[in-house]
Order: structure tokens, then sequence, then C-alpha cells
């Protein structure tokens, strides 16, 4: 037997046998009982009643009818806070107006985040991508010596340490641009020939 898609009714088929017949009126019988249930759970005070949790830990042991909603309240992760559904088997986090806010969130102008007597790096965020611009005059002219750009302002910092590419020009001049979890950024002259010269380049990356 088949089942249907939303509530997994079974019907019989052309194909199905007769001898079966008893066995799928059962299975029938069942299911709609089985369908009917879970609609009229939704209805009673416990399907009704929003299911409240101080932490998201705490709402996750607490079993719920199906499309129940539940709300975390007070949980250390900010993010974890705010409405959920019950889905059968778990609770799932509901999208809200704040949410997505602060994915269409972006700064009106570009951010001086780093302003060093070697130069400056700026930057530009919408909602959780960050990009940065470098302009640096490199302080560290060994073929693989290292310099440091400072440390980003919090809001900036990506969920783990990044490692980009800046090619160079002549083969000279490459490195890696380094921006770590904590907010510190930083280069590595790659081999070849280095020197003290101006360089420039941009990178993106999602925000922790």
């Amino acid at each position: 037997m088949k089942t249907t898609p939303i509530y997994g009714l079974p019907y019989i088929e052309a194909d199905d046998l007769v001898s079966s017949a008893p066995t799928q009126f059962k299975n029938m019988a069942e299911g709609f009982e089985n369908a009917l249930n879970e609609v009229d759970n939704r209805n009673t005070p416990a399907g009704v009643k929003p299911a409240i949790a101080t932490t998201l830990e705490t709402l996750a042991g607490i079993t719920g009818v199906t499309g129940q909603a539940g709300y975390v309240t007070a949980d250390p992760a900010e993010g974890n806070n705010g409405p959920y559904c019950w889905t059968g088997s778990a609770w799932a986090r509901i999208a809200t107006i704040s949410d997505v806010s602060d994915i269409l969130a972006e700064d009106s102008s570009t951010v001086m985040l780093i302003n060093s007597t070697y130069g400056t790096i700026k930057g530009y965020r919408r909602g959780k991508l960050a990009t940065l611009r470098i302009d640096w005059k490199s302080s560290a002219s060994g073929s693989w010596t290292k310099g440091d750009f400072g440390k980003l302002p919090e809001g900036w910092w990506p969920l783990f340490d990044l490692n980009f590419s800046f090619g160079g020009r002549d083969g000279a001049n490459q490195k890696t641009i380094n921006v770590h979890a904590n907010g510190t950024m930083d280069y590595t002259n790659n081999g070849g020939t280095q020197g003290t010269a101006s360089f420039g380049c941009s990178l993106s990356y999602a925000i922790a």
C-alpha cells in the first residue's frame, strides 16, 4: 500500500491482493485514526500552550505536540533565544523579523577598522558578510618573515582562522593574509623576493 504525502494515510491500489484486504482496511483505518489524533492533540491544552524554557538544552528535553510553539528565553547563546516549533521529532527554530533584519543589515559606508603608520584596513558589512580592503606598506622584508596588521573590532571577527593568498607582482611580494578568530590579523611572506613596498588587496568572509 502507498501512503498520502502529508499525513501518511495508506490507500489501496489496483494491484493489491484481495487476500490482503482485511489488513489493508485495518491499516487505512489506523492511518485515519492517527491523523485525526494528531489534529485533535493540537487543540488540547498541552498542544495549544507554548513550551517555555530558559535554555535550548532545556527545551530540547521537552517533547511537544506536532505544530506546538516553544520559546527559549534566556540562553547564554543569544542566537538560541526566540520561537520554535515542534516538528514531531525536534524543536525547529522559527525565523523572526529580527533574524531577517540581521541578515539584510548593512553598513551605510565603509568603516575604518585599523589605521597604522604602515597603512589602513577598511571594511564593509552586509548581514554576516564582511569585505575588507587592505592598503599596506610592508614592515617585513625577509623571505619568510611575518608582519602584523593589528586587531579588528568585535563584530568583524570570523568564526575560525582564515588564510588568504596574496599573489604579489612579477613573482615578488607573495604573502598569506591571516584573519584569526580572535580578530587579530597578520601576514607571512612566502619566500622569494620580498621588500617593504606597498601592497593592497580585498577579501571577504563570514562573520561569526
